[in-house]
């Protein structure tokens, strides 16, 4: 996918908003995590992609590279659903006792050792599933030469650079494997990120001293163009769609749309990217703040206008976007949002 953007912050709203297609409650912070955790907000039910492909007999599999105290494992299995078991690096025994490499880590999980527990869970048996997996190696400031068998860039002066060429040797690796079994052909292999690059003051120093990688339509804020790319031997893909600067929003309705599920009850506000989209504004959430969207191809500031102001067009319907958006979050925190059909069940 081409011209495809993050919509929302990093972490856990951009988890949480790829496999909802929605817009997190004030940007899902961690202490609202904590909060539905412990029974003091409410827990909101919704649509999301595992939901859906557990509801087609999937077994569905979640791979945190971090530990339980950062409750990405709590809000995958807690409050999107659908979810057989997520492993994170505080509860691993079933990859432990597989592998004994899996214990011998404090903080998180090796990119390797999560691309091990890839194949773990493939070859666990033959029913349908989908497994899924945050790396933390590419992580902002996390240094890759921290990793079991660091494979560095060049000197290893690049802690930015470092991640992603040891990252891409990893996956490499794992890729390798993946082609010579049995899964080759009847397996999806999806790559994609959560968020786009912090513009960090070392970051933009590396864009500085290279700038033949730089485009000419970037702008440094927290949303830029980010993967989607589908590996599949099991599906005819077209090898080159044009997002036409959506975002992340479309995830979801676009791998169910792929793998022919349309027909769910489902409160998604993105819609497939295989079928021509219209030039629309796209509206990109910074914590409880929509701070940006895109039209026109290019990455433009929400700026405040006062009530006497004559707005024009562009900006009526911008508007008219954002108050939807408030519409969906206030559901959404009063449980009001998703109410599934109990007939089905």
């Amino acid at each position: 996918m081409d011209n495809y953007y993050n919509h929302t912050f990093a972490t856990y709203p951009g988890i949480y908003g790829t496999l909802t297609s929605l817009y997190p409650y004030k940007g899902m912070p961690w202490v609202y995590i904590k909060e539905i955790k412990e029974n003091k907000a409410i827990k909101p039910e919704v649509s999301s992609l595992y939901g859906i492909l557990k509801e087609n007999g999937y077994q569905n599999y979640f791979i945190d590279s971090d530990d339980e105290s950062f409750l990405i494992s709590h809000m995958i299995k807690n409050m999107i659903g659908g979810v057989e078991s997520v492993y994170d690096n505080t509860n691993k025994t079933l990859l432990s006792s597989y592998n004994s490499k899996f214990n011998e880590r404090t903080h998180y999980l090796f990119d390797e050792d999560i691309f091990d527990a890839i194949k773990i869970l493939l070859q666990k048996d033959n029913h349908p599933k989908s497994i899924s997996a945050y790396f933390l190696g590419t992580h902002y400031n996390v240094d890759s030469r921290s990793q079991r068998n660091p494979v560095i860039y060049g000197n290893g002066g690049d802690i930015f650079l470092n991640a992603l060429h040891h990252f891409d040797h990893q996956f490499g690796q794992f890729m390798e494997w993946f082609k010579q079994s049995q899964y080759y052909e009847n397996t999806l292999i999806i790559l994609t990120t959560d968020n786009a690059p912090v513009h960090s003051k070392e970051y933009m120093n590396l864009l500085n001293q290279n700038p033949e990688i730089v485009r000419k339509d970037f702008v440094p804020t927290f949303y830029d163009k980010t993967p989607f790319l589908i590996y599949s031997k099991a599906i005819p893909l077209p090898k080159y769609v044009n997002a036409h600067y959506t975002t992340s929003l479309n995830f979801t309705p676009t791998l169910l749309h792929i793998l022919g599920y349309k027909n769910h009850d489902n409160v998604f506000l993105g819609d497939t990217l295989l079928n021509p989209l219209p030039n629309d504004i796209q509206i990109l959430m910074t914590g409880e703040s929509f701070s940006f969207y895109i039209l026109d191809k290019k990455i433009h500031p929400i700026k405040q206008y006062d009530n006497k102001e004559r707005l024009s067009p562009e900006k009526i319907k911008l508007q008219q976007k954002i108050n939807q958006i408030r519409l969906q979050q206030k559901l959404f925190y009063e449980n009001k949002l998703f109410v599934k059909n109990k007939e089905k069940e």
